[in-house]
């Protein structure tokens, strides 16, 4: 069985590794380029994303909402955005150096909603995400799968893990003689 997880960690490097060195090659220079994802904006509202001067203020055409995100989001989110048929979604590909960013933030976000969850499910959920996101932030540093648990051995020798379960109340600083 060990042997089947190793190859399958090497395999999904490998992988992650490909797709960001082709992610790399289609960012090589840029960063990242603003895409409607679908063409239904008007094209003054496309020559100004084009330009950079839409940023951070609500563009609204007749009868439009606008709703700004600006955060890292999966593969399949903009496809099922579409799905329900209610928004269009507006998207850009980050270049490597935005993306290993927007990456960390997201894990801050997902550690907030681990914290926020309220039932197994909610909980379960998240430790997902913050794993997917973990796994992403190692294959885009190319550190093999086998290192880190390598180093997160050696951590656990010298520091612990967390079985005991402890909960650091307070330290006392001890009187001097």
């Amino acid at each position: 069985m060990r042997g089947f997880l190793i190859w399958w960690g090497w395999y999904i490097l490998r992988q992650r590794r490909q797709n960001a060195e082709q992610s790399k090659k289609d960012n090589e220079g840029s960063w990242g380029s603003s895409t409607p994802f679908f063409s239904g904006e008007s094209e003054e509202i496309q020559a100004k994303r084009g330009s950079g001067k839409i940023h951070e203020k609500n563009e609204k055409e007749e009868g439009e909402m606008t709703k700004r995100y600006n955060k890292l989001v999966r593969d399949r989110i903009p496809e099922n955005i579409v799905r329900e048929g209610l928004e269009n979604p507006i998207l850009r590909t980050l270049n490597k150096k935005e993306f290993f960013e927007a990456a960390k933030k997201k894990v801050l976000e997902e550690a907030k909603e681990l914290v926020a969850a309220e039932s197994e499910k909610e909980t379960i959920d998240e430790i997902v995400d913050i794993l997917e996101l973990i796994d992403t932030l190692i294959a885009e540093m190319g550190i093999p799968k086998f290192d880190i648990c390598t180093l997160r051995r050696k951590k656990n020798e010298k520091k612990g893990a967390f079985k005991k379960q402890l909960f650091l109340i307070k330290t006392e600083t001890k009187p001097r003689v």
